[in-house]
């Protein structure tokens, strides 16, 4: 059980494990956004299984027709495409989905740019995320182990890492 003091604070947690957490996302997009896939004939087959694969998890739902997304009312989608790696002699080859929810860019060295232009009638999922609200930062892990050493070892970690 929670401590009083933190009762009310956290007690919507419950209710959103269950029904799913707030992204910080307006509730409806204003109108539908459906932009093209960004994967090849010959990568559609991987795709298909990854989605009957979520889907079977019941991670996903769907497939739906047109005529039942209509019902839904405007709601938007990212492009996917597949990141394919090839096999080494460690590992297997292996192909990543991925959702671009930074599509599409606003590209502020190209403000009238037709992808900006874009940007502006349907900002991305990622440009309606506040950073404030969900801050999050990409590092290598050697960044972070500098980071947490003394000062005096980490100008001997950064040479280590060079050296490398």
């Amino acid at each position: 059980m929670l401590p009083e003091a933190l009762q009310a604070e956290y007690a919507d947690i419950p209710l959103q494990i269950q029904f799913g957490f707030w992204l910080g996302l307006p509730l409806k997009p204003p109108t539908t956004f459906l932009p093209n896939n960004r994967f090849s004939d010959a990568e559609a087959p991987v795709v298909q299984d990854w989605i009957t694969t979520e889907v079977g998890l019941g991670r996903a739902f769907g497939p739906f027709t047109d005529k039942e997304m209509a019902t839904a009312g405007p709601w938007r989608s990212a492009p996917l495409s597949v990141i394919h790696t090839p096999a080494t002699a460690e590992k297997p080859e292996k192909n990543r989905i991925v959702e671009d929810l930074s599509h599409p860019r606003f590209q502020r060295q190209r403000p009238l740019s037709s992808q900006s232009l874009l940007a502006l009638e349907h900002p991305s999922v990622n440009s309606l995320v506040s950073n404030n609200t969900f801050f999050c930062r990409w590092f290598t892990v050697s960044a972070q182990i500098e980071r947490t050493l003394p000062r005096h070892q980490a100008g001997i970690c950064a040479l280590l890492v060079l050296r490398d």
